[in-house]
């Protein structure tokens, strides 16, 4: 049953109510988030929350938020691929989130490590299937070309698609309109949901949920899918998306070469 709320998460109701709450998309300084992995630790200790650290193309934060006690921690990463679109993972276990890396993300970095690699979300997926881990289209419907939705209408993306587990249906980060065509999409397609804050400072994160009362987490989100979560205030989401300019600093040739090639493409 996929269920989504749109709703400030009560984490103590949750918890009376037998759920155990995970943000499932968060963002440290080991790509373009602002908060150190001790950060992130305190502020899911203070609201009694698990986490998943996604960082763009890089494991490293969520190999070392595994190590801290008392925290569920989900090892995690979320790719860009060569077309732009995000796509989270999620492993059972570090040993194969860093194989994962090393063989398909590592070796196919762009100037920019934290943007499109040099793969394809089909080659992604096919190569995800391998391990033993759940795929998530993260904000199928967001801006530009990071939400997969728009390519669906090539067979091969549909395809890929079919392989895919789960469907981010509430990201905090992003806009309510387009929240509300993935909790749609994700009732007609069958597919459950996950929620998660895409914070990349330590304020946003717990915005948004994933909660199962079940203690084997990934795997109970394929029976019983409760995301609870609301979008950042529209003045602070704004500002949010201006830390981006901090890549484009560090990266100008990148981001204006990658700017002409998609004019060019929609020409």
């Amino acid at each position: 049953m996929n269920k989504a709320i749109f709703a400030k998460p009560d984490i103590e109701k949750l918890r009376k109510e037998g759920y155990y709450c995970v943000d499932m998309h968060c963002h440290s300084r080991y790509s373009d988030g602002l908060t150190t992995i001790e950060g992130i630790y305190k502020r899911c200790k203070k609201l009694g929350i698990g986490v998943a650290i996604t960082d763009h193309n890089e494991c490293k934060g969520a190999l070392k938020i595994v190590k801290y006690k008392g925290l569920n921690a989900i090892p995690g990463i979320e790719t860009t691929s060569k077309e732009g679109i995000h796509t989270l993972f999620y492993f059972y276990n570090t040993k194969e989130l860093e194989e994962f890396h090393s063989k398909f993300i590592k070796n196919n970095l762009s100037v920019n490590p934290h943007s499109d690699l040099k793969i394809s979300v089909i080659e992604l997926v096919e190569n995800a299937k391998k391990y033993s881990c759940k795929i998530c289209s993260a904000h199928p419907f967001a801006v530009g070309n990071t939400g997969i939705h728009k390519f669906l209408k090539n067979r091969e993306y549909r395809k890929a698609f079919k392989k895919i587990d789960f469907i981010e249906a509430i990201n905090s980060s992003n806009f309510h309109n387009m929240n509300a065509k993935a909790v749609k999409w994700g009732q007609k397609t069958g597919k459950p949901f996950t929620a998660g804050s895409d914070a990349h400072a330590s304020c946003f994160i717990g915005n948004a949920v994933t909660a199962s009362k079940s203690g084997d987490f990934l795997d109970s989100l394929k029976k019983h899918s409760l995301v609870v979560g609301t979008e950042v205030n529209p003045v602070l989401l704004t500002f949010r998306h201006l830390l981006k300019f901090r890549m484009f600093a560090r990266f100008p040739k990148f981001y204006i070469k990658k700017l002409i090639r998609e004019n060019l493409k929609k020409k």
